[in-house]
C-alpha cells in the first residue's frame, strides 16, 4: 500500500526519526500501530457509553432488584 504524505507530514516524520534514532519506517509503523490501539479503545467506549444511554430506568431498576438484593 502507498500513502502519499503532505510535506508537513513527511518532515514531522524525518524529525521523529533523527530525534528517537529510528527509521521513517519505524516511525510510521510505530504510529499506525498506536493510532489504531487508541481507536479501538475509542470505540469501545462509544459503545460502552451508547449502552449507558440506551438503558432504561426499568434497565436500572432491574439492575439493583437482581444485584443489591443480598444487602
Amino acid at each position: 500500500m502507498e500513502v502519499k504524505l503532505s510535506n508537513e507530514t513527511n518532515s514531522d516524520i524525518e524529525t521523529a526519526s533523527k530525534e528517537m534514532g529510528l527509521s521513517k519506517e519505524e516511525i510510521v509503523v510505530r504510529a499506525l500501530k498506536l493510532y489504531l490501539s487508541n481507536l479501538k479503545e475509542y470505540l469501545d467506549l462509544k459503545e460502552e457509553i451508547y449502552t449507558w444511554e440506551e438503558a432504561t430506568t426499568e434497565d436500572f431498576s432491574n439492575w439493583d432488584k437482581e444485584n443489591l438484593k443480598n444487602e
